[in-house]
């Protein structure tokens, strides 16, 4: 009896952003070790030999002929073997790029595979590629052959009953998608390169659809994207990887686990049985050309809000989860920040307030898991007209138990001498005299990171982007926004569970941050030597903006519709009319300070939205809000 057990490997390598050769060396290593190995078939990722987020070195030309050297090198490594092999890449046809998969087998090229259905939503898919339609089939020179370009190529061992079809990305997920249609045309092996981005709820996501893909079809489906090695600029890559076989797990890796390879015995003959019994599979009559009547009916909603979050960023998973995976997405994006700059040093300012304390906790998270030593964050705590003594107290207690090299300069005098410089009364304390110290700490950072051969790390988190709540050119300026990608109610979770995982005075430290009122300290301060400004008396409750920031950007809803759904989630907490006084005051501020966000630094997302000017929430800084505030 013959064997139809393959032996499949879904593999990322340690690749390098636009270094085709680096890339492809890599390749051919990982193809030689499966091949002595005895696996049959091996994907990488999407757009592997050049790296997913390479942006707009896509358009370069000496990457095309590049690309013509890598696949006949990777073609030569199958030489002599009966390995099947699936390399993500850019192919130029006509002129034009497309985002493919390259098939190679027998030391030869059996096709090249185009994504057909683009992301223009997040990944700038349609600003680099064309698509074809599923019916397009080219053929392409590629070392020496000429080889057939289609989405519809299937890849058939009649001996062993398998049939392969190859979709990219989310040609897999969509409402009819690549996957299905191969599927009904033959395919019971679907395999899918892809380079998801990672966020706190990305996981479960993505699990769910590689499962139902693979049940829906009742196929053999597996799943390879892009890794840590992406650029983190913005996001962070996943590097999920998985095998299943019509919905059971063979393989997949663990929620924010890096893992280069994962390897599972499939069989094809579970998959004939499954469509055996199945009427999924059975002949459809084509309905393409088809009338679909419409009758007309007129209906009177009757349905209620029901149980509405008031955090909705939790996306329903357990704080602690989320919390979780925040400091792996952070830790993970600084790491390869660090390697790209070869950098092995941190500046960071200290206040003793919320944000501050969990950037430094997630700066030495990511220096313990890369095992450098945590004496190389500096941290600075710079005491001005505003600081009080108990945040002053815990930002040095702080440092101190974290064993982080700590630094502490008084600005007092330098904010002095710079209102004198420019003529600003001392007792005018407007909105020159807060931004004075504000700059001038930023001024300082950024000073010690070229002493120190260092990078800065800001501080801000999303909640104060979306607002603009930071001054320009001083604590919006950093050299990697760890924060950025955070609302304020999560910082919160944050502090406090990891607060809650401390021991003895950092714990005792933590929690007093946590109890401290959230306040920029910018103004002197009262007699009793507290804040003059606390943020949220000035702004509102920050849950509030955070809802309204969620349904905003994400969904795209009416303002009206926002305030519906606040009322519920805020039903007895607040009233009717202070959710649209503080809705009026966000649309201004986010509308009017979008110039802030338009030249913000790289900062790590974690959950599936984001404001940053290159990978998000794009919008030119003089787009007017009236429209919206019409309310």
């Amino acid at each position: 009896m013959k064997n139809n057990l393959f032996h499949c490997v879904c593999a990322t390598i340690e690749g390098k952003l636009g270094d085709i050769r680096h890339n492809t060396d890599c390749i051919v290593n990982e193809i030689r070790s499966c091949i002595d190995r005895k696996i049959d078939i091996l994907t990488f990722p999407e757009m592997s030999l050049t790296g997913y987020s390479c942006g707009d070195i896509l358009y370069n030309q000496r990457l095309t002929a590049q690309i013509h050297i890598a696949a006949e090198q990777i073609a030569k490594s199958t030489e002599g073997s009966s390995i099947f092999v699936v390399v993500g890449a850019p192919i130029r046809n006509n002129g034009k790029l497309m985002n493919c998969a390259i098939v190679f087998h027998g030391g030869s090229i059996l096709g090249i595979v185009p994504k057909v259905q683009l992301d223009n939503i997040n990944e700038n898919d349609s600003r680099h590629f064309v698509a074809p339609s599923f019916t397009d089939d080219s053929v392409i020179h590629l070392c020496g052959q000429a080889v057939r370009c289609s989405p519809r190529l299937l890849f058939e061992d009649p001996t062993h009953g398998l049939k392969i079809g190859i979709v990219i990305g989310n040609d897999a997920d969509n409402s009819i998608s690549v996957a299905n249609l191969l599927s009904h045309r033959g395919a019971n092996l679907i395999i899918n390169p892809s380079a998801a981005k990672e966020t706190v709820s990305h996981y479960e996501e993505i699990d769910l659809l590689t499962k139902s893909a693979s049940l829906q079809n009742k196929c053999i489906y597996m799943y390879a994207a892009s890794g840590k090695t992406e650029s983190t600029t913005d996001q962070v890559y996943s590097g999920y990887l998985a095998i299943f076989e019509n919905g059971n797990c063979i393989r997949k890796t663990a929620p924010l686990e890096i893992t280069q390879r994962i390897c599972g015995t499939v069989d094809p003959e579970h998959i004939h049985q499954a469509r055996a019994k199945s009427c999924a599979f059975d002949p459809i009559v084509s309905f393409a050309d088809s009338d679909f009547p419409a009758a007309l009916i007129c209906l009177q909603p009757h349905g209620t809000y029901q149980s509405i979050s008031c955090e909705p960023f939790l996306a329903d998973l357990p704080a602690d989860t989320v919390c979780r995976r925040i400091l792996e997405l952070q830790s993970q994006a600084l790491q390869k920040k660090l390697q790209y700059t070869n950098r092995n040093k941190l500046i960071i300012g200290i206040s003793g307030g919320l944000d501050s304390t969990v950037a430094l906790l997630a700066c030495c998270h990511a220096f313990r898991k890369a095992a450098i030593p945590l004496e190389n964050i500096i941290g600075v705590t710079m005491p001005g007209p505003g600081t009080s003594e108990r945040t002053h107290r815990n930002a040095l207690a702080l440092m101190k138990e974290l064993g982080i090299t700590a630094m502490e300069i008084d600005i007092n005098a330098a904010v002095s001498a710079h209102l004198d410089n420019i003529q600003h009364p001392k007792a005018l304390f407007d909105i020159t005299y807060e931004q004075t110290q504000s700059r001038e700490r930023t001024k300082i950072l950024m000073d010690l990171a070229n002493q120190q051969n260092g990078i800065v790390i800001g501080t801000g988190d999303l909640s104060e982007i979306a607002l603009g709540w930071m001054s320009y050119s001083g604590d919006q300026i950093s050299m990697y926004g760890i924060n950025s990608g955070i609302p304020k109610t999560v910082m919160r979770h944050l502090g406090c569970f990891l607060a809650e995982h401390a021991d003895g005075n950092l714990q005792s430290v933590l929690r007093d941050i946590m109890e401290t009122p959230v306040s920029p300290e910018l103004l002197p301060l009262k007699n009793d030597g507290t804040q003059k400004q606390e943020t949220e008396a000035l702004v509102g409750p920050y849950v509030v903006h955070d809802f309204f920031l969620y349904y905003f950007v994400k969904y795209g809803y009416d303002p009206e519709k926002i305030l519906r759904l606040a009322g519920c989630a805020f039903q007895g907490v607040y009233n009717s009319q202070q959710l649209s006084s503080w809705m009026q005051l966000f649309l201004k501020r986010f509308f009017t300070r979008q110039f802030k966000r338009s030249c913000f630094p790289d900062g790590c997302q974690v959950f599936d939205m984001s404001l940053s000017p290159r990978n998000g929430w794009r919008m030119p800084s003089d787009v007017f809000a009236e429209t919206f505030l019409e309310i």
